[in-house]
This record gives C-alpha cells, sequence and structure tokens, in this order.
C-alpha cells in the first residue's frame, strides 16, 4: 500500500467557471444599457423635436416607436446566452450591432424612421414618415458616395 500525503488548497477568490463565462455577456449588457440611455436622451433632444414638427407629429408617436425599436434591438442582444458571448466573432457582432442602434437614433438615419414607420397606427403619418426615409435614405448614399478626396480638398466659398 502507498500512502501520500497531501494537502488541498482552495483559493476563494478566484472566479467561478460560470462567473468568468458571465463577465462577457455582462459587458454587453451593461453597454447596451448605456447605449438605451443615450438614445433616450438624443430621442427627447430638440432634433427629435424638430423631425416631429416636420411629420406633424404633435403626439410624438414616431419617438416613441423609434424608442419601442431601439429597446427590442438592445433586450434581444441582451437576451443571449452568457455561452455565446464567448465567441470572439458573436461577441464583436453584437457589440456593433448594439453600436449601430445607437448611432441611428443619433444621427436620425432613415432605417430608424422605417422600423418607425411600419410600427405606425396613423397612416398618413406612417405615410410621411416613409417618404421621409426615402428622402434620408438618398442623402445617406450620396454621403457614401462622395469621394474622400473631393472633400479634402473641398474649400468653402471657392477659396
Amino acid at each position: 500500500v502507498l500512502v501520500i500525503s497531501m494537502r488541498l488548497n482552495i483559493n476563494l477568490t478566484s472566479q467561478t467557471i460560470d462567473e468568468a463565462v458571465g463577465k462577457r455577456r455582462k459587458v454587453v449588457s451593461s453597454m447596451c444599457d448605456d447605449i438605451l440611455v443615450e438614445a433616450k436622451n438624443s430621442i427627447k433632444g430638440k432634433s427629435w423635436d424638430a423631425l416631429c414638427r416636420e411629420l406633424k407629429d404633435v403626439s410624438g408617436q414616431v419617438k416613441v416607436e423609434v424608442q419601442a425599436h431601439v429597446e427590442q434591438q438592445l433586450s434581444e442582444i441582451k437576451a443571449r446566452s452568457p455561452d455565446d458571448f464567448n465567441i470572439d466573432k458573436v461577441l464583436l457582432g453584437e457589440m456593433q450591432k448594439a453600436l449601430s442602434v445607437g448611432s441611428r437614433v443619433r444621427l436620425q438615419r432613415a432605417m430608424v424612421l422605417d422600423k418607425a414607420a411600419a410600427s405606425l397606427q396613423n397612416d398618413a403619418l406612417a405615410q410621411a414618415t416613409r417618404s421621409l426615409a426615402t428622402e434620408w435614405r438618398r442623402d445617406e448614399r450620396w454621403e457614401q458616395d462622395v469621394p474622400l478626396k473631393f472633400l479634402m480638398n473641398w474649400k468653402p466659398n471657392g477659396e
């Protein structure tokens, strides 16, 4: 019979496997919460008020629908399994998705108006919102098509 003397060593300060796996999800969830706060503040701002005036949306229904869209998009990201976020590609993709949702609201992009228009009950307001989104989409394409070289060489008032 062989007897080996051992002593047990337990590190009580280390994270459990579940805590380590959930750490990335916690980071993304916190980021989504911050983006939601920023989006809500943006929606309450002057530019969204001006947009509602342009659309003759006195009740602010467009802003309500945009906020609902943002909340839904971010909650889908947060609902993913903690294990999913341990895949680098998924982590990066979900972070980019969350950031793009926030920037679309802040920059008032056409896609946000499309989503709001799809949920609006008032047909006239929905149509006006879709028309404005179409106009903005043309502007967004122009922004993408303008060559950087042209912009770098452009001088205001022909100076």
